[in-house]
């Protein structure tokens, strides 16, 4: 029987399954919480999206991080948790989508995926294609996900995204690129 998240990419909906959307959104944000407490001065006048991209940053820097609140919050959910510890936050080029997901490249060029949209397509988010961006991309079941925190997003011209796509293709050909996490 096929994965029902692998059914609605097929059918081109370039987005998670709602409910493991919402679940993941949820968790991951109470994690990123308690990370940004554990490590950060706390301030209440932060904005939430500052928390999470602090809280984010201090579990890259320390990755016990999710060991630690998994062991104080009893949780068990390990789909959405394991998906947390495969997060890979760095420069992205979000080039194109297709029609059944968004074609992302590591800026290093050591990798290309096609990524979901949490609950939008990634082109909903930002009305264009073609940018460069610093996000992560976590592996939630059998898709890659952008994680929803996203900074530094820059507009690639024509050229650049032609030469992208080049750099693209040339990956795919050399088995780079990656549809599915194989979960």
């Amino acid at each position: 029987m096929r994965d029902q998240k692998l059914t609605e990419v097929d059918l081109g909906i370039m987005k998670t399954e709602d409910e493991l959307a919402n679940n993941f959104i949820k968790k991951y944000m109470a994690f990123l919480v308690f990370a940004y407490k554990e490590c950060c001065e706390v301030d209440d006048e932060t904005e939430l999206l500052n928390k999470l991209s602090l809280g984010r940053d201090a579990f890259l820097k320390d990755r016990n991080l999710l060991s630690e609140y998994l062991a104080r919050s009893n949780e068990k959910d390990s789909i959405i948790y394991d998906a947390i510890a495969s997060l890979d936050v760095g420069e992205w080029i979000y080039l194109r989508d297709t029609t059944k997901y968004s074609l992302f490249i590591k800026t290093d060029q050591s990798a290309s995926y096609a990524v979901l949209g949490l609950t939008q397509p990634v082109k909903e988010i930002f009305g264009c294609s073609g940018l460069y961006m610093k996000t992560g991309i976590v592996r939630l079941g059998a898709n890659f996900v952008c994680d929803g925190i996203i900074s530094n997003q820059v507009q690639l011209g024509r050229n650049y995204r032609d030469d992208i796509n080049s750099i693209y293709k040339s990956m795919k050909s050399n088995g780079k690129f990656h549809r599915h996490t194989n979960a």
